[in-house]
């Protein structure tokens, strides 16, 4: 199974730049078989954030498998975004 996720910042600041070094750690780590990542800057893409109903950055959604899930931080503790994005539970329901 492959994660699609969209991370929404809100412009090169540090913590927005903090929020995807997080991020890409924890999907490099714990999503070895490949995922697609996309950030998207709220500041250049207002459109798209009120259209996904972004309330405040950063934000991570998991766009794919479905439902969508959203978490908001700097992503910190990356076993928590894990257990937040459900990651577990759905690679070990594809093993079964």
């Amino acid at each position: 199974m492959q994660f699609r996720l969209s991370l929404y910042i809100s412009g090169e600041t540090a913590r927005s730049l903090a929020a995807i070094r997080n991020v890409r750690l924890i999907v490099d780590t714990e999503l070895p078989e490949g995922y697609q990542l996309e950030c998207i800057d709220v500041q250049k893409d207002p459109e798209r954030a009120e259209r996904d109903k972004i309330m405040a950055t950063p934000t991570l959604v998991r766009e794919h498998p479905a439902p969508k899930k959203k978490i908001m931080g700097e992503f910190t503790n990356h076993r928590a975004v894990v257990l937040a994005l459900e990651i577990d539970r759905l690679q070990q329901e594809t093993r079964i």
